[in-house]
């Protein structure tokens, strides 16, 4: 599994989209985020990539400090040209060779 510039923590509270979501709902997110987490957590590897260019997810939010099977890459596109950054999709295909099933 590998995520895009994706907020681990808070839901759209760390966002571009925040202010259009409003503080109450950003919290009922993040809460239902959390609680979900909680009851089922995420087993599979996966690959975190972010950007600290990224205008739309602050990327301190896209570092998982919960699952040890997360692995972070940092790469220097922006968050809406990480799709198409040859550079993110080589560390997709290695993080999947890496954990393919035999």
């Amino acid at each position: 599994m590998a995520t895009f510039g994706t907020p681990v923590l808070g839901g759209p509270s760390y966002s571009a989209a925040a202010r259009a979501y409003g503080e109450a709902e950003c919290e009922r997110i993040a809460e239902e985020t959390r609680r979900r987490a909680a009851q089922r957590p995420v087993q599979a590897p996966i690959a975190a990539i972010f950007t600290r260019r990224d205008s739309i997810v602050s990327w301190p939010a896209c570092i998982d400090r919960d699952r040890p099977a997360v692995i972070h890459f940092e790469v220097q596109s922006t968050h809406l040209s990480m799709g198409i950054d040859p550079t993110v999709w080589q560390l997709v295909l290695e993080h999947l060779g890496r954990h393919a099933a035999p």
